[in-house]
């Protein structure tokens, strides 16, 4: 199983970006060299959705550009489940269409101020744990 490594001032960003955007899911992109996230990339969801998300675009294209320019590569895309478990919907696997990545899934309880993140990897709708 592979690891991703997140260092601890890029996971607090995903923290704060979650809550923030709360009660909509919150979404971005994590890159960085070998297995280690050296850049994140905060997406807009122009879903506004608390069940369901989806990248701005231009956003996204932007952020390929950056990462290109910096000898990046894409690790994982990460979102929010503000209502529900760490565990990717049956919706998040049917849309993992980008292959070789992580995806960061983050569950969150605002009443009791904790969260619980899963790392997952998803390859022909099969989805795997992996450490985070």
């Amino acid at each position: 199983m592979l690891e991703i490594n997140i260092p601890n001032e890029i996971f607090e960003q995903m923290l704060e970006q979650a809550g923030a955007e709360a009660p909509i899911e919150a979404c971005g992109i994590l890159a960085g060299r070998g297995r280690t996230v050296e850049r994140i990339y905060r997406m807009t969801n122009i879903e506004a959705r608390e069940d369901h998300y989806m990248m701005e675009p231009a956003e996204q294209l932007a952020a390929v550009k950056d990462m290109r320019a910096a000898g990046l590569n894409m690790l994982a895309i990460y979102h929010s489940h503000p209502a529900t478990a760490a565990r990717p919907s049956a919706e998040d696997i049917r849309l993992a269409f980008t292959p070789d990545i992580t995806y960061v899934i983050r569950a969150c309880c605002v009443e009791f101020k904790f969260s619980i993140y899963n790392a997952i990897h998803i390859t022909y709708s099969i989805a795997s744990e992996r450490e985070l």
